[in-house]
């Protein structure tokens, strides 16, 4: 038990920086809003034939204790994997923020009607999250730093390996098929994890031992910032002007959950519509 307790103490100050990621996403609260100029669409062909599935709802929300349980396991497994992951995870978002005040993107939502708890929690995900500032998408980003961190350690059990990946492929799809994010959302997260990867690496070889940490901190931050700008930059996208969201939802309307869910649901026999 002495052991135990000493550990967890020893634990303690790594496990404070935790508390820089919801500092950090206070921005996200100012952000998450209509600021009454024109959006954009980044919605695709390909987006319209996805179908709208409320059963993910469950990973989609279970990306919360998802991200904790794996950084406090980092914590206790790898301290130096778990403060590299934490730097990197804060730098991504920091990016996706960034790109938020500059470039707002809408995506639109399915009309359901409410029947089950999934239905209810699918209503309640989209009253506490306005459907603006979609790119990069934040679930994805981390779900997707997070499998790259652990794959990169050979000293985790490859079960736990298998398990932390096979969930954050579950994340990732699931803000598709809740209707959170489209395919270039994905696309983008993806982007700002690798930029940061890649610009973290060179930094490590060429930078010496004394100062290596503090330069990777400031170096990655400016180098995945610009790359992610320019691709946001160049993209092909389609602005939308506040009062016309409405119109391109009517557009864009998906099938309700239980018409799309209908055959799903026959062949599972486990979700009541």
């Amino acid at each position: 038990m002495y052991t135990m307790w000493k550990l967890l103490l020893n634990r303690l100050p790594a496990l404070s920086l935790l508390l820089s990621i919801p500092l950090l996403s206070v921005a996200y609260i100012y952000l998450n809003q209509s600021r009454g100029e024109e959006t954009f669409s980044l919605v695709t062909d390909l987006d319209e034939q996805i179908p709208f599935l409320k059963l993910f709802i469950v990973p989609y929300l279970g990306w919360f204790v998802f991200i904790f349980v794996c950084f406090v396991y980092l914590a206790f497994k790898n301290k130096q994997l778990y403060r590299h992951t934490l730097l990197r995870f804060n730098i991504g978002l920091t990016v996706c923020y960034l790109v938020y005040a500059v470039y707002q993107t809408h995506v639109p939502r399915p009309e359901f009607a409410v029947h089950d708890l999934f239905d209810r929690l699918v209503q309640y995900v989209y009253s506490m999250d306005e459907p603006f500032n979609c790119f990069p998408s934040t679930h994805v980003l981390t779900s997707y730093c997070m499998m790259k961190a652990f794959i990169s350690s050979q000293a985790i059990n490859r079960y736990i390996r298998l398990g932390v990946s096979c969930m954050s492929i579950l994340i990732i799809a699931s803000t598709l098929f809740v209707k959170q994010h489209v395919l270039l959302d994905i696309a983008g997260a993806i982007a700002v994890v690798e930029a940061v990867y890649w610009a973290g690496s060179l930094i490590q070889r060429r930078a010496g031992a004394s100062d290596k940490r503090n330069r990777e901190v400031v170096s990655t931050f400016v180098i995945a910032s610009f790359l992610l700008m320019g691709v946001s930059s160049n993209a092909k996208t389609t602005p939308l002007a506040a009062e016309n969201i409405e119109e391109e939802n009517e557009r864009t309307k998906l099938p309700i959950v239980n018409d799309c869910c209908m055959d799903l649901n026959e062949k599972m026999g486990s979700v009541p519509l």
